[in-house]
């Protein structure tokens, strides 16, 4: 993380190390992994990358770490930074069940303003002025993984009444997954995550921009279903998932989630935004807390082989209100309505020291968004990056976080 986040200050945060910390706890078997998992680690090169994948069709499965040394362009340096995140899987007999639980108390000294009185003598904040968060996690790598979350942000009231989903602590997430039984790659239930394709139409998890690392982080890795266990509020789907394994090189994701999103509310049929801080704290923000109800269903078609990786996905967003963005200049493009279906194509291609890369998808809105790109190692010295997005103004996706200049893909075009 020093490495690729200098100025940790600015840019870490407790999501930052939800996403990366699993990488960790969980190592990569570099007998079975695929490109997109090995170089979502952000440690090999383009050229490091095609001569590992290279030495592995060549020389067979690895029998030990040691054999690391023996791949050309693989340095001392990067083999200590790799060891933390993989394994050969010669070594290790089975994946034996972990757990980890966390407890955080925090509250400020000083009596901030949301917890004095106002004019009128009323609070501001309707809860008590201290902060819980709670985790637990039990997992095997590779074999299962159970946890739950729950967190009180400070202001934000006790509340308990199950008629209104609310049970004590203002958030509570809760996820089961169980991997690698026969066909069934990945069966997920709660909460999760999926990251698919160069993340035009499903985008989860921590992605670095491009500042300091601006050619290993410009390219998406595709690591399916994943569990979420962040504190964060927003950003992750509610339901079931599921990947099977249909022949050698083929699999299916199928997906479908149902959640209550805070919504600023205009009337019983209108929302006016989608609301992403997550804090209840008063009158005002509990009245908008799980106002709208989102529904989402899809699917995620993948070919693959050591060098090719080719997907098509389909992803349909519903609405139980209208979305209608307040009439404003910076509002001209955004999307109004309460349904969004989108249908894209994506592939990632291996050749020589060359890494290609891309995604084009079509929203219901008729808006294209297209992202592609190609890395190379063009010695052991110099990387290079070279990457293309042109997302069209009346192009919409929700859960997309692609390349893009400004925060999301829409209304912009770049090289």
């Amino acid at each position: 993380m020093q490495r690729l986040l200098p100025n940790q200050s600015e840019h870490v945060s407790e999501e930052v190390l939800d996403n990366l910390y699993p990488l960790f706890q969980q190592p990569l078997n570099l007998n079975t992994v695929s490109l997109e998992e090995l170089s979502g680690v952000y440690i090999l090169s383009e050229n490091q990358l095609t001569q590992f994948f290279l030495y592995r069709e060549q020389a067979g499965p690895l029998l030990s770490l040691y054999e690391l040394q023996a791949i050309p362009d693989f340095d001392g340096l990067t083999i200590q930074r790799l060891l933390a995140f993989v394994y050969v899987d010669a070594q290790r007999l089975s994946g034996e069940p972990r757990h980890t639980f966390l407890l955080r108390y925090d509250r400020s000294l000083e009596r901030r303003k949301g917890f004095t009185p106002d004019a009128r003598g009323n609070p501001r904040y309707l809860g008590k002025p201290y902060r819980v968060f709670m985790r637990y996690k039990g997992y095997a790598a590779r074999n299962f993984s159970l946890g739950f979350t729950a967190k009180q942000d400070a202001g934000e009231p006790f509340h308990w009444n199950p008629a209104t989903r609310s049970y004590g602590v203002d958030f509570l997430s809760f996820q089961a997954t169980i991997q690698n039984r026969g066909r069934l790659k990945n069966l997920s239930l709660g909460d999760y995550q999926l990251q698919i394709g160069q993340g035009l139409v499903l985008s989860g998890g921590f992605y670095l921009g491009k500042g300091s690392e601006p050619v290993l982080t410009i390219r998406r890795s595709q690591l399916g279903i994943r569990p979420y266990h962040s504190g964060t509020e927003y950003g992750f789907f509610r339901g079931l998932a599921a990947t099977i394994q249909l022949a050698p090189r083929w699999e299916i994701t199928g997906f479908y989630s149902r959640i209550k999103r805070d919504a600023n509310l205009i009337d019983e049929q209108t929302v006016s935004s989608l609301q992403t801080s997550g804090l209840h704290r008063t009158a005002t923000e509990l009245s908008d807390k799980a106002s709208l109800q989102t529904q989402d269903a899809g699917g995620h078609l993948r070919y693959q082989t050591s060098r090719l990786s080719l997907g098509l996905t389909y992803l349909q967003t519903h609405y139980d209100k209208t979305l209608q963005k307040a009439s404003r200049a910076y509002n001209a493009y955004e999307f109004s309505g309460r349904t969004n279906a989108l249908i894209a194509l994506n592939y990632s291609c291996l050749w020589r020291n060359l890494n290609g890369f891309g995604e084009l998808a079509r929203s219901s809105s008729g808006g294209l968004g297209l992202v592609s790109g190609v890395l190379s190692s063009l010695n052991k010295s110099w990387d290079a990056s070279l990457i293309f997005r042109h997302y069209e103004r009346n192009f919409h996706t929700f859960h997309g976080n692609s390349f893009s200049e400004n925060s999301r893909p829409i209304n912009e075009s770049g090289v």
